[in-house]
């Protein structure tokens, strides 16, 4: 290997990680598949028939239950890829293996560098994923014929952005402990702790709703979507910190 071989090191990145790459892209489009196929019933199917005035007289009862099997068609499908974010994490598992360790230390390969291509391969991964997740959230309402609220699309945003967190805690706790269970289990307990001191924060500067008060979801959609430049800016430094703690994990192999 080259020294400074960026595109060889980020060959390196997506060769290790195709198996799952692979594995977890055929599971979305399999899911994917599904949810248009019941897309085509609801339109002119079974579906269609089950909502249909003859099995359900109560109108609003139906069109209660047509809303909820199209949020499941859109949003389930569109929330598998987020699996597809995990693939950098696994990488990370082997490269704590032994022999790579051993091959590590002899490597001509700057601690920038390793960061900067940990960092493009993260990236990468999650552009794709928001890609085809929001590609198929398009599809569904082109072929429902109707414009949806902005609530899935935000919800997608707000599950592809966990995983994102996630899988960047991950790799950093795999690489530092040198174990992918170990980095798992703290990353899953950073990730649990950070929740629950957001959801303190949020219900410590918010009103109580009544007990007779619901929220619409498209009313949760417009509030999240008004804190979108923040989720970006969220992001923004959770790549930063991504980047500064592999070049540091990284460093200690000169030690």
């Amino acid at each position: 290997m080259k020294k400074s071989s960026f595109a060889g090191l980020l060959y390196r990145e997506f060769y290790l990680g195709k198996p799952s790459y692979i594995i977890q892209l055929i599971i979305f489009l399999m899911f994917a598949l599904v949810g248009l196929l019941a897309v085509l019933s609801m339109n002119s199917g079974n579906l269609k028939l089950l909502l249909s005035e003859d099995v359900i007289a109560d109108r609003s009862q139906a069109e209660e239950l047509r809303k909820a099997l199209i949020s499941c068609i859109r949003l389930f499908p569109a929330s598998m890829i987020g699996t597809f974010i995990f693939g950098p994490a696994d990488v990370a598992s082997k490269d704590a293996m032994i022999l790579w360790e051993r091959y590590e230390h002899c490597t001509p390969v700057t601690p920038k560098m390793y960061a900067l291509v940990k960092l493009t391969a993260t990236v990468a991964v999650s552009a794709f994923a928001f890609l085809l997740s929001f590609l198929y959230l398009f599809v569904t309402d082109i072929a429902l014929g109707e414009i949806s609220t902005n609530f899935g699309y935000i919800f997608v945003f707000l599950l592809l952005t966990f995983f994102i967190v996630f899988n960047v805690l991950a790799q950093i706790f795999i690489t530092f402990f040198r174990s992918r269970d170990i980095g798992m289990i703290v990353s899953m307990l950073v990730m649990i702790g950070g929740l629950s001191a957001v959801s303190v924060f949020i219900n410590s500067k918010g009103e109580s709703m009544a007990d007779d008060q619901v929220m619409d979801l498209s009313e949760i959609a417009e509030a999240i979507h008004d804190k979108l430049p923040i989720m970006l800016t969220l992001i923004f430094l959770v790549y930063v910190l991504f980047f500064v703690s592999m070049y540091l994990l990284y460093k200690r192999r000169e030690k």
